[in-house]
């Protein structure tokens, strides 16, 4: 997958799923949240309580964290553990030997997955071969559901108490929705992240902190020719083309390609033409990489990263890549806000929890999946252990932020961000199938030409725009290989 495809992924609006309208969810922070689910009311009997075995597959995962979560659970089922008024103060204060006294009930064993794009294909190998754990962690639903791998969580009473407590982000568990049912449990998100060279910057005379604090494109841009040294190699920016996704979606909450309604789009709107516009004249002002050829990169850079190289001094990664940039020695790494057209919104890369439909244990699988993946004190004792590598937490509690951010490096940056989460939107691929096709075969297709003025959206967005649907369409009407 390139670089582009795995940022541009974080494209579609809340309303990529507007057409589940059965489906209504809280507004953040609403202190008396409505929830009606797709499946309505709850049909299935309360789960029982343990004894039950269950296999937890995670990414670099934790067996000790599991452990101790399996414990707080098995505690607080069987009433031997109660939470007080103070939010998550047992997940947080109880001690790792005070909790190894509730063993009996559930055990959790982990499975280690692998992480990265090699994920998915290991889930899918793993349902095809009968090996899928009881309960596992991934970014890509749609494939695992078309494939039936997930369990529709749709009318469990654990899962409809999760959704009307009001305390996860809404958004998020629209976007585990399904062809219109919950095959998911939203645990954390990434978001793309504006990473800059800290020497380069303070050389320029620059203020770290005005970048810190988030700035426009207008006024990111305005710094660009200080940081520009083309006689030394040396760049503004690394690559404009991931911000081609995000831009649109500050410009118009409504509009943009990743306005996606009904599997349409519209890379015609103005929105999408304003952030081309604005995007062009970066890479025709010569201030990134973009129109470098591949002999100039190996001329001027030979096989390295000119990032690592100390080049550029503004790039976008991921914020799961947080400690790989803030640990390359001798590259002294800053941390900033995606910058935005018109207003500062969030996107997010869901991660989410899903269950085994042929685990041997279903609901014990259904009721832990919600704990692990939501419950305050759970999310609280899981950040003692190391909460999920530069990603946040989307339980909306302020004190699960506290623990679960930490004291690292970033943890200013990622706390400034839960006051963006009422302006979240979150990447397609997560809730709508075939959405890495419709990427490929229309953003991929034609944004580096588009930005360099070798192609206009008026010739090539109605081609975009069929390109985009056909492979929705495709993957809308395909039936799964994989399926048991």
């Amino acid at each position: 997958m390139s670089a582009l495809t795995a940022l541009a992924l974080a494209l579609a609006l809340l309303s990529a799923c507007a057409s589940q309208s059965a489906t209504g969810f809280p507004a953040i922070f609403d202190e008396n949240p409505q929830i009606t689910l797709p499946g309505g009311a709850s049909t299935t009997p309360t789960p029982k309580v343990g004894p039950a075995s269950l296999s937890v597959g995670i990414p670099s995962g934790s067996s000790e964290m599991l452990t101790a979560v399996s414990e707080l659970y098995n505690g607080m089922t069987d009433g031997r553990l109660v939470k007080t008024d103070e939010p998550g103060s047992v997940g947080a204060r109880i001690s790792l030997d005070d909790l190894a006294k509730f063993t009996e009930g559930l055990n959790a064993t982990l499975v280690d997955l692998p992480t990265g794009d090699a994920l998915r294909t290991a889930l899918l190998g793993m349902g095809a071969s009968g090996t899928l754990p009881d309960i596992y962690l991934t970014d890509e639903l749609p494939a695992l559901s078309r494939a039936g791998y997930t369990t529709s969580l749709d009318g469990w009473a654990s899962v409809e108490s999760l959704l009307q407590e009001g305390k996860v982000l809404p958004v998020a568990f629209q976007s585990c929705i399904v062809d219109g049912k919950i095959q998911g449990l939203p645990y954390s998100a990434s978001t793309p992240v504006l990473f800059y060279n800290a020497t380069l910057i303070a050389d320029a005379g620059i203020d770290a902190s005005t970048l810190d604090a988030g700035l426009s494109l207008r006024n990111l841009v305005a710094l660009f020719p200080a940081l520009t040294k083309p006689t030394t190699h040396q760049y503004a920016l690394y690559d404009a083309l991931p911000l081609l996704s995000l831009l649109p979606s500050t410009r118009d909450v409504s509009a943009g390609w990743s306005g996606f309604v009904n599997g349409s789009f519209d890379f015609g709107s103005q929105a999408f033409t304003d952030s081309v516009t604005a995007l062009r004249a970066v890479v025709k002002g010569q201030w990134t990489l973009d129109l470098l050829t591949k002999d100039q990169l190996t001329k001027y850079y030979s096989t390295s990263d000119p990032r690592i190289l100390g080049k550029i001094a503004f790039w976008i990664d991921d914020s799961s890549r947080v400690s790989y940039w803030t640990g390359v020695a001798g590259l002294t790494t800053g941390i900033a806000p995606i910058p935005y057209l018109d207003e500062r919104r969030l996107p997010l890369s869901l991660r989410c929890f899903a269950v085994n439909p042929k685990s041997t244990d279903l609901p014990d699988a259904v009721r832990f999946t919600g704990f692990l993946a939501t419950d305050a004190d759970a999310l609280r004792l899981e950040s003692r252990f190391g909460f999920d590598s530069g990603r946040i937490p989307l339980q909306l509690e302020s004190s699960v932020w506290t623990d679960a951010i930490g004291q690292g490096t970033a943890s200013l940056y990622f706390t400034s961000l839960r006051s963006l989460l009422p302006k979240s939107f979150v990447e397609g691929r997560i809730g709508v199938p075939g959405w890495s096709a419709a990427v490929a075969a229309s953003l991929d297709a034609h944004a580096l030409k588009l930005l360099q003025g070798l192609e206009s959206i008026q010739t090539v967005s109605a081609d975009m725009d069929a390109a985009a649907r056909k492979a929705l369409s495709e993957t809308s009407s395909a039936t799964p290989g994989l399926a048991p």
